[in-house]
């Protein structure tokens, strides 16, 4: 019974002496780095998924477009307008768009969006001409007629800049065209009213087609 207990204390001292002695290596440096690392490990892929996370929200959060933003309501100087080189491109939430011969279109009002003239077709129009200056000086306007402008589209009846661009337009919409000399008066102008080479800005709505209303 002696000789169990005598062997139960010195297993103890043994067991104290490995734990808390100096030799003891759960004790060393080494043992307590090589421990720490997978702990560490882990942490450190924790932290990268959380940055990761963290950078591609960012990243959505800058990089979200929205291609369907309001259409302009009101341009107070139309010599802001500037020429595109795309088919289709938004630009400050200004719908633009792009014909042939440096065209430009900005959509500003809606139209039915189903009944669009073809060449031949008559159709009647609102429009506002105005120079392409710093005071926008007004040509022309049906508007202050009081009576809509009707016309043959398409089939050079009108500049071309009319001919290309109230095709593309629907019953009710409303546009803003830029059109540069070529497509328009040229180098002979327009009597005294538009002068020789001069890029013009038309606000055109589109009220009929060959009779028919939206």
């Amino acid at each position: 019974m002696r000789e169990i207990i005598f062997t139960q204390i010195n297993f103890l001292a043994f067991s104290s002496t490995s734990v808390l002695g100096r030799a003891s290596p759960m004790l060393q440096p080494e043992y307590l780095i090589s421990s720490l690392v997978p702990i560490m490990t882990v942490l450190l892929g924790y932290l990268l998924c959380g940055i990761g996370w963290m950078a591609g929200t960012a990243i959505n959060k800058t990089t979200t477009v929205d291609k369907h933003g309001p259409t302009m309501t009101y341009l107070p100087n139309l010599s802001v307008l500037i020429p595109v080189d795309q088919p289709i491109q938004v630009r400050s939430r200004l719908r633009l768009r792009l014909s042939s011969q440096a065209l430009t279109l900005l959509l500003s009002q809606p139209g039915d969006g189903k009944n669009f003239p073809v060449a031949g077709d008559r159709v009647k129009i609102h429009y506002v001409g105005t120079l392409e200056s710093k005071d926008g000086k007004k040509f022309d306007s049906s508007r202050d007629r009081g009576k809509p402008f009707e016309c043959q589209i398409g089939v050079g009846k009108v500049i071309k800049a009319w001919d290309q661009g109230v095709v593309q337009l629907s019953i009710g919409q409303e546009a803003y065209f830029k059109c540069p000399p070529s497509i328009a008066y040229g180098a002979a102008g327009c009597q005294d009213v538009i002068p020789p080479n001069s890029t013009l800005f038309f606000k055109v709505e589109l009220l009929e087609i060959n009779g028919r209303k939206s």
